[in-house]
């Protein structure tokens, strides 16, 4: 009896139990499984001819290589799952659609990182300038535990085994690359650890800290690193009072007497009690509605920029994490006519935002991925001056209100 069951030229079953596999000529597709576990296997070659390899195929087997063959298209993501001994893939030269790149398995140009060899010894490892996108798992279980990523990189592919073993992160340019990218490309608590640690790496990572800084500080107090929380407070332009007494107020509520006791130090460190009866009767006034508010107001709550060439404003996002907000019409007496491209982009916490008549502009992207939001215009229809992706998410948008 063989060892291979083949149907039409799809090799279904293996059922042998030798170190070296000769996977029959002939064989057109290796099916999904086919060694699945097959643990006792050290080396398999493949035949020319054979044009796809299945997901999981060579599950927990124990080759160190695999060399693929020119004729080979297509292979699945996971096939090479969990070959803890893989260190090197090969591909034969005349092969068109793959190649491998120092052991590692790239579509044809480098422009897909298709499989990053989990037995491969490097602990850091540099992506090729060029390629664009990394697939996913392709550095599922792997014992590199930091990755440089090239310029040329625009995606990775969301999986939540991606990366779980790197600790360290290095990109080119990195400012020029958006919060939700990170978070798309590798563990959360990585991120925000390398961005609180290299703030002048991580500008955009920075800034979505600092607008959702509730959220940062579960994610730093999971990982156990609150000596980054007081890094990401001291990260202010200017120390908020406010800001402090709120998040001792949400962290006595989950109980954590550690941090509460970090923050209470840290107000009394660098608030004096003048600031605080300051603060608790503007509070008071702005209850009773007797104070408007103030440029510094809007400051604490808006990132804005006056232009240098008009007496107007842009709105650049948000200083704070906040639920509900409302574009003023005016900051002191300049009117606010415009809202920034991608100002309130990855703000996961934002339900409602209104937004004046005297709005002329909206940028690019300025709502994108606020999957909890309804926006509020004051106009009837969409003014001319907005950007046809102000809204990419096509988020609820009621017009008309007063």
């Amino acid at each position: 009896m063989s060892d291979f069951i083949i149907e039409n030229g799809v090799l279904e079953k293996y059922n042998g139990n030798e170190k070296e596999v000769v996977v029959p000529k002939g064989v057109t597709e290796i099916a999904p499984r086919v060694f699945w576990n097959c643990k006792h296997i050290e080396s398999i070659i493949l035949p020319k001819g054979l044009l796809e390899i299945g997901m999981l195929a060579f599950y927990g087997t124990s080759i160190t290589k695999i060399r693929l063959p020119s004729t080979l298209k297509k292979i699945v993501e996971m096939a090479l799952e969990r070959c803890i001994y893989l260190e090197k893939i090969e591909v034969e030269r005349e092969n068109q659609c793959l190649e491998a790149i120092d052991g590692v398995l790239f579509s044809k140009k480098k422009k897909a990182l298709l499989v990053y060899p989990e037995g491969k010894k490097d602990r850091t490892y540099k992506v090729p300038e060029g390629t664009i996108s990394i697939e996913r798992y392709a550095f599922s279980t792997c014992k590199a535990t930091a990755i440089a990523l090239p310029r040329s990189c625009e995606k990775i592919y969301y999986s939540s085994h991606l990366h779980r073993g790197i600790k360290e992160i290095q990109v080119k340019e990195c400012f020029d690359k958006s919060a939700s990218w990170y978070f798309q490309a590798f563990e959360k608590s990585i991120v925000i650890i390398c961005a609180l640690e290299n703030p002048h790496k991580y500008k955009r990572v920075i800034d979505h800290l600092l607008m959702n800084k509730r959220e940062t500080i579960d994610d730093l107090v999971k990982v156990n690193r609150l000596d980054l929380i007081i890094a990401l407070l001291d990260l202010e332009e200017k120390r908020d009072l406010r800001l402090i007494n709120d998040l001792i107020e949400y962290v006595k509520k989950h109980n954590n007497t550690e941090l509460t006791a970090l923050l209470l130090d840290y107000k009394e460190k660098h608030f004096t009690k003048e600031e605080e009866e300051a603060l608790e009767i503007e509070k008071m006034e702005k209850s009773l509605g007797l104070r408007e508010l103030t440029v510094a107001d809007h400051r604490r709550l808006f990132k804005f920029l006056k232009g240098a060439d008009r007496n107007e404003i842009t709105i650049l996002g948000l200083r704070r994490n906040e639920s509900v907000v409302e574009i003023p019409m005016k900051i002191g007496n300049v009117p606010v006519t415009d809202i920034a491209s991608e100002s309130f982009c990855d703000n996961t916490h934002l339900t409602s935002i209104t937004i004046p008549k005297e709005i002329k502009e909206i940028g690019k992207w300025a709502f994108r991925n606020c999957p909890m939001l309804t926006i509020y215009c004051e106009a009837e229809t969409q003014p001319s001056g907005w950007h046809k992706d102000w809204n990419p998410d096509n988020r609820p948008v009621v017009w008309g209100c007063k």
